[in-house]
């Protein structure tokens, strides 16, 4: 198989058309989740079956290819926008939802978890490694205010100040207090 871009389109050529129906049941996304379980599935087959189906041109894991191809892997994909995903040929605002949605509710688990076994927040170590996982890949600097209750577990957090991609805003302490 052949990849190019093309006008924002990912385009995929394939020299031979096939549907994942005609594929032997080993080697379909699905059947192969449910025989061998969602960890030892490729990123490639994840995301196909995220998009449950293909269209007229392409099947689920060709946009599924086409997809980590154009955004460079997982990690850029969790980066790009409605529009950059819908830009994709095959990929609309409803696919392009479900994935961004996906990652969402990644990120909410990974915090969520994390919060949901009342680690005791002594030190500032242990916030970091909480908060670590949504905030390493952000482009800008975040001022985010973790809440903690009397036995320091955590009640929650909000993101009180964006910075620019190089600077930060200073924030005044009546800031702190409206919240």
């Amino acid at each position: 198989m052949k990849y190019s871009v093309k006008k924002e389109k990912l385009e995929l050529q394939v020299n031979r058309k096939y549907t994942i129906r005609e594929m032997p049941a080993s080697e379909r996304p699905r059947e192969r989740m449910e025989k061998v379980g969602a960890k030892n599935l490729s990123d490639t087959e994840l995301i196909a079956i995220l998009l449950r189906t293909g269209n007229h041109d392409l099947t689920a894991l060709d946009m599924a290819k086409a997809l980590l191809m154009k955004f460079n892997g997982l990690r850029g994909l969790h980066d790009a926008s409605v529009q950059a995903l819908s830009a994709v040929n095959g990929i609309g605002i409803a696919k392009a939802s479900q994935i961004i949605v996906a990652f969402e509710i990644g990120k909410r688990l990974a915090i969520t978890s994390k919060g949901a076994n009342r680690v005791v927040f002594d030190n500032p170590e242990t916030i970091a490694s909480l908060m670590m996982e949504e905030l390493k890949y952000m482009q800008q600097e975040i001022l985010r205010v973790v809440s903690l209750d009397a036995k320091n577990a955590l009640i929650g957090y909000e993101d009180i100040s964006i910075g620019v991609v190089n600077a930060q805003y200073l924030i005044h302490a009546k800031c702190f207090c409206q919240q």
